[in-house]
This record gives structure tokens, sequence and C-alpha cells, in this order.
């Protein structure tokens, strides 16, 4: 991986060269570690909180990478927990039913990330994606409870960096109706499957008098795959109509990094408690 943090209690983690790796440290222990008469650096995977060890920090004609090493404590020592991480090699296939055998650190960590940061969640998801969740508390705590019985936060593919873009896979389907539709690509789509729809003000269907199209959004075939030691992840977002008719469908890129940043922002101007406050008595 050519990610890294420094503790398991940190959200942020940095891009690994050496540059960042010796400013974020200073070159003090735990991270550099001269106990075997030869120096190591080591680090916390920020996708599942376990060991890591860095890997050519100091060769100039190598790209340095971290791979997971459970022989030192700097980060976690949990071979539950890394069977699930993106960045090993021998984790379980992403079908969105397979779960964890139990309720792991990880597991139990993402559900305190979403809660505590639902608000953040749902704000990252309009601006990436393009729609923003209802303002309708009943259709946000429907939409919650639809992951609480689906425990989202169990799902294998599920991780400490991918949270917005698994809630959204384990939402299944859900009506756009109450769906703020910001993105034009996707309300051209729609005009186009029924002229009659219209949009109001705030960019959210109108159906015509006497008329309801069943117009669903879900989010299937999560994939993860590693190239060049950098964790790609997609998703495919879809909506359909009547009789399952497609309407629109777009592979999602995952932007870890953007995620990241948000949580981490110390800009709490613009957070929403109430959100918050809904997750919490939803999913607690």
């Amino acid at each position: 991986m050519k990610i890294f943090k420094l503790r398991v209690s940190d959200n942020q983690c940095f891009e690994l060269t050496k540059e960042i790796f010796e400013t974020e440290t200073n070159l003090q222990a735990p991270w550099y570690n001269q106990s075997s008469g030869k120096e190591k650096h080591y680090a916390v995977c920020p996708a599942c909180n376990n060991s890591t060890q860095i890997v050519y920090l100091y060769n100039p004609s190598k790209t340095p990478y971290a791979k997971h090493f459970l022989g030192v404590s700097v980060g976690e020592q949990n071979i539950g927990t890394l069977k699930y991480c993106p960045y090993y090699s021998n984790k379980p296939s992403l079908k969105p039913e397979n779960k964890r055998n139990k309720e792991d650190e990880i597991s139990i960590e993402i559900k305190r990330l979403l809660i505590e940061n639902f608000d953040r969640v749902i704000y990252f998801i309009n601006k990436t994606i393009g729609i923003r969740l209802p303002y309708n508390t009943d259709k946000l705590i429907r939409i919650l409870e639809t992951y609480k019985s689906s425990r989202g936060w169990m799902y294998v593919g599920a991780n400490l960096i991918n949270i917005p873009w698994v809630f959204l896979y384990q939402c299944r389907s859900q009506s756009l109706a109450g769906m703020v539709i910001n993105k034009a690509e996707i309300k051209e789509a729609i005009i186009q499957y029924d002229k009659d729809i219209t949009f109001n003000n705030y960019n959210q269907l109108i159906y015509p008098e006497g008329r309801f199209s069943n117009i669903n959004l879900c989010f299937i075939a999560h994939k993860q795959s590693i190239e060049n030691d950098e964790l790609n992840e997609t998703i495919l977002l879809k909506i359909t109509g009547d009789n399952d008719i497609e309407i629109y469908k777009e592979i999602i890129e995952f932007d870890h990094s953007y995620f990241i940043n948000l949580i981490n922002s110390t800009n709490n101007d613009y957070r929403k408690n109430e959100l918050i406050q809904l997750a919490k008595d939803v999913l607690n």
C-alpha cells in the first residue's frame, strides 16, 4: 500500500513518501525501530488498523510501500480484521450478503465513524455522486434502518476508508422520490425515460398529476483491486424504472483521500447535529 497512518486512533492518513513519512514521524520511535540492529520502519494500515512495515523507504531506486506486518505493536495485531482488509491478498469475495464472522473492532469503528460523521457522509455523497439523500426525516430513517437490517458495517468489503460507498451499497434499493438530483446527466436520463417527469426548484422529482413512476436507485458490483500497491475501488450506480427498465448507470470510483480529509476537517461551521443524532438513534 502507498498510504499510512501513525496511530490506531488516527483517522488521518498520508501518502507514503520518504519526505512525508519523515515529516509526520519526526524520525521517532515506534515508527523508526533499531531493536534488531538494523533500522526498520513501521506504521498503521488506514483500512484495517493493523501494523505495517515500510519497505524501501531509503532505497533511491525503489518506490516505498507498506505491507502488513503483525510482529510489532505500532498498530493492531489482529488476524481476524486483517483478512477483511482490501490490501490483504486472501480477502473473501465481495458479495453484498457476505459478512464478517462476528462484530470485530473494525466493524464497530466503521459504525462509530458513520454515526459521528453522518452529516458529512450525506454531504460527501451529494458532492461526489450528485444525489442528495432525502431531507425528509422519515425517509432518512428508513434508509438507516435498511443499513442496520443488512448490518452494513459487517460487510466483508467495508473498511475505515470506504464508509460512504459501502453505506450506499448496503442500503439496497431506495426510491428516488424525495432525493435531490443535482447531476445534470441523471436528470436528463430520467426525463428521457419519461418526458412527463419534471423537477422542482430543489431538483426533486415531480411526477405527472395522478400518475406515479417507480424510479429506484441502487449501488451494485462493488470491486476492489490493488494496482502498483495502490487500492482502487469502484461501485456501479444504477437507476431503474418500472419493470426494472434501466434508466441510468455509472461506475463510481472511490476517492478515499477526499473522504478522509473531510472527516478530519476542523471546520465545524456547517455540521448538522440533528443528522448525527438521527444516525445515533437508529444505529445504536
